[in-house]
Formats: structure tokens, C-alpha cells, sequence
């Protein structure tokens, strides 16, 4: 009897304090769907593990290049599993033109005074093909890191630097596959039924 009376205190205490949010955000003139509730607290936790899971394995493997990789695996997240892996094939894909544009640059301006002129050169380049291709854009991260190493580093820059974003859009997809996942499908249909019971 007496944890049904706490049970009903919390109970009225909760409803008391989303009356409250609610008026509040009223005034404010915002107040997010369950939906997109849901949708930032599964993006919160999949990127969090993602980004810890894609430290510790670079770390581990003792590989440089943990800041991009990192940084690969939690962009990579998207708020369905099928735009994950969509994501990641794009990015991938941007990499290796982002990389192809500073190797060819590096090793076509000397490193040290031309640093600057690789750089703009391959900025010029890779924004104008991102232009026509948007989803390229994440190759300028490629470009910019290649182009300003030496011409004798510029290789293996470029395959460390696309071994790092291959392997963060790897440990993105998995931990989008393993934590909490959800196929557009059901995110469709949840948005659906809230639309009609509004």
C-alpha cells in the first residue's frame, strides 16, 4: 500500500513537472515531437560509443591519424541504419578523391614555400568537384591534410589518412547496427502515427 502511495506521489510529481516544461516551452514557442526526442537521444548514444569504440581500437592498433578517424566514425552516424551505410559509402568515396587531389598536388608543387600553392590548388579542385558532388565535400578534410605534407610523406599521409576514415566508417556502421538500431522504415511509420494523432 505504502509503495503504491510513493508510486502515485512520483507519478503526480512527473505529471506536475511536464505541465510545467510544457507551458514553459510554450512560451518559448518550442516543444520537440517524441520522435525527434528519440531521435537524438539514439544519435547521442551511438556516436558516444562509436567515438570511444574507434579510439580504443586505434590505440590500440597504435595507428596515427586518430583525430580524423574518430571524427569518421561520428559523422558516419545518421539517424537510420540505411542513411549510415549510404554515409559511408559516400565518405569513403570522397576520401579517395580528397586524397588522389593532394597527392597529385604535393608531388607536383615542392613542399616548403609551395605548401601554400598545394593547398590552394587542391582547395580550388576539390570544392569545384564537391560543387557538382555535395556529398564529396568531407574530401576537403583529405585534400587539406595531404597537401600540406611533404612530398615524400604524401603517400603514405594519404593511406594512412584512408585507412583512419575507413576504419571509423566501419566501427560507425557496426555500432549503428549493434546500439539501438532502426531502419528508416520504422521511423517513417513512427512519424506517420504521431502526424495523425496530433
Amino acid at each position: 500500500m505504502q509503495g503504491s502511495g510513493i508510486g502515485g506521489l512520483l507519478s503526480t510529481v512527473r505529471s506536475w513537472f511536464r505541465h510545467r516544461l510544457r507551458l514553459l516551452a510554450d512560451r518559448v514557442g518550442w516543444w520537440p515531437e517524441p520522435s525527434a526526442v528519440k531521435d537524438a537521444a539514439r544519435l547521442s548514444v551511438q556516436t558516444a560509443v562509436s567515438a570511444a569504440a574507434m579510439y580504443t581500437l586505434m590505440r590500440a592498433l597504435g595507428l596515427p591519424e586518430i583525430f580524423v578517424g574518430v571524427l569518421s566514425a561520428v559523422l558516419i552516424v545518421q539517424p537510420s541504419l540505411g542513411s549510415t551505410l549510404g554515409s559511408g559509402m559516400r565518405r569513403v568515396l570522397a576520401t579517395v578523391v580528397g586524397c588522389a587531389i593532394g597527392v597529385v598536388t604535393v608531388l607536383a608543387i615542392p613542399y616548403g614555400y609551395g605548401t601554400a600553392g598545394a593547398l590552394a590548388i587542391s582547395m580550388l579542385v576539390m570544392n569545384a568537384v564537391a560543387s557538382f558532388r555535395p556529398d564529396w565535400k568531407y574530401g576537403v578534410v583529405a585534400a587539406v591534410a595531404i597537401s600540406m605534407s611533404a612530398n615524400e610523406n604524401a603517400l603514405q599521409a594519404a593511406g594512412f589518412r584512408a585507412l583512419s576514415i575507413g576504419i571509423g566508417v566501419a566501427v560507425g556502421i557496426l555500432t549503428s547496427v549493434v546500439v539501438w538500431p532502426e531502419m528508416a522504415s520504422t521511423r517513417c511509420e513512427r512519424k506517420l502515427t504521431e502526424t495523425l494523432h496530433r
